[in-house]
């Protein structure tokens, strides 16, 4: 399945215009990076930080709405930052991570480990 990406589709891309026009960022999908076995399509967000940070959180919110994920329902998200850009992603001592748990109240936990069945690293 691929709920993301189907919700977009569906939508003549409204979510994806309006995410865009709200933050400033430029929305994707990467196709030739994502595994056979990947239940989802990869979004991708360029831009700079704070703008992308908003839309990483305007994603999320429509994919618990295209899941119909009650608010107080807990998920998981798995986000896989490219090697190069965890560094920036993280801030010094994981600074941005702590400032992201503060104001969500997210419990973001950081991993170097491959992803089970992706071969990729988180």
């Amino acid at each position: 399945p691929e709920p993301l990406r189907g919700y977009v589709e569906d939508n003549d891309q409204e979510i994806w215009y309006w995410i865009e026009d709200s933050t400033g960022v430029r929305l994707g999908f990467d196709d030739d990076q994502a595994p056979e076995d990947l239940a989802d399509s990869i979004a991708t967000i360029e831009g700079e930080g704070e703008a992308r940070a908003e839309a990483a959180s305007l994603l999320f919110e429509a994919l618990r709405e295209i899941l119909d994920t009650p608010p107080e329902e807990r998920s998981v998200f798995v986000i896989i930052v490219p090697p190069g850009a965890a560094e920036n992603m993280l801030g010094p001592g994981e600074a941005m991570i702590a400032k992201l748990t503060r104001s969500s109240g997210a419990d973001i936990q950081v991993a170097s480990d491959d992803v089970v069945g992706l071969g990729m690293r988180p």
